[in-house]
């Protein structure tokens, strides 16, 4: 086994080509947790060297496809590591070979999106659900051309893994960035989260992060309700048919006695996302606004913004609109 490691080490350092390939090695390998050793020495590797992973990306792929969520949950980590470390552009570089990697990994296995996404069904090791997560996340940021996960919106079996665990501890970031990237650009996929309760979730969510002791907490939340509600009238509606209104505008109560001083950085940027998912309630451009401008005005958003001794806190343009507006029709 130590024989394979250096034998591996010697190859990385010079050419793969001068020793033997990367498959014989793990033809040698009877168990999983020796293939997981040799994946974790090639992760270790793949930081200073990444063409040399042009020749053996079918063996990574194949690798990925084969593994068992139940007994390769430590192998399916480090693939994701490394094929995420590999196509990471140098800084002052042209990417040209991460670029090479991202097209050879879609070639040799060209349903990539699947696979990473069905490793989530059925994992249990909370470390590798984290990893997939964020390899998927990072693809759809920096490979738009080539990741889609548009399959994910049909593993229905996946909602509520991610549903009923946005508030765990452990996963709430990971989960939080995952389903704000991979909604962004999926009305339909933004509704059926909505649809399977997601909206209770977040709030629930802001209630037990007791915003005001621990901001930082829930802002990435905020980012994920602005996706869920950005120009989608069905979740808008849902929205205010669920009295969800109600309880954003509660964040208020708690800064009602404070000052713009005695906020701290994470508060006052908790008060800021508020007002921007505001915003997209009042935006004029949209069907429902003046609907959606009755029902806070019913809530009594004036009566609480007029309250607030918060003046100095940059109100979004169309939310400052909404309020001239208001204010015109009630003098």
């Amino acid at each position: 086994m130590q024989w394979i490691k250096s034998v591996y080490n010697d190859i990385v350092s010079t050419e793969l080509d001068d020793g033997p390939k990367v498959e014989e090695l793990f033809e040698t390998l009877p168990t999983a947790e020796d293939k997981t050793t040799i994946i974790y020495d090639i992760y270790s590797s793949s930081h200073t060297n990444h063409s040399v992973f042009l020749q053996h990306l079918n063996q990574l792929t194949e690798l990925l496809k084969n593994a068992d969520v139940k007994t390769d949950s430590q192998m399916i980590k480090f693939i994701c590591l490394i094929l995420k470390e590999i196509t990471t552009k140098p800084r002052n570089k042209d990417g040209f070979e991460e670029e090479l990697l991202v097209e050879g990994i879609y070639k040799e296995l060209p349903n990539f999106d699947y696979v990473l996404c069905s490793k989530l069904d059925g994992m249990k090791d909370i470390q590798t659900i984290q990893t997939i997560l964020s390899t998927i996340t990072y693809f759809l940021k920096t490979y738009k051309s080539y990741a889609k996960f548009t399959c994910f919106f049909e593993m229905s079996q996946l909602y509520p893994l991610f549903i009923q665990n946005l508030t765990n501890s452990y996963m709430h970031t990971d989960i939080a960035i995952f389903l704000t990237t991979i909604c962004k650009d999926n009305q339909e996929l933004q509704k059926l989260l909505v649809f399977n309760g997601i909206f209770d979730v977040i709030f629930q969510a802001f209630d037990e992060a007791q915003y005001i002791k621990n901001p930082r907490k829930i802002i990435l939340y905020f980012d994920l309700l602005k996706v869920l509600l950005d120009n989608n009238n069905q979740n808008e509606y849902n929205f205010r048919e669920l009295n969800y209104g109600k309880s954003l505008l509660k964040f208020f109560d708690d800064v009602k006695l404070q000052t713009i001083a005695d906020l701290q950085d994470d508060q006052l940027e908790c008060i800021i996302h508020i007002y921007s998912v505001l915003e997209l309630f009042f935006n004029s451009n949209i069907p429902s606004y003046k609907i959606n401008q009755k029902y806070f005005v019913s809530l009594g958003l004036l009566e609480i913004i007029g309250s607030l001794s918060l003046s100095d806190i940059p109100y979004p343009s169309s939310f400052l609109l909404f309020l001239k507006t208001v204010c015109l029709l009630n003098y």
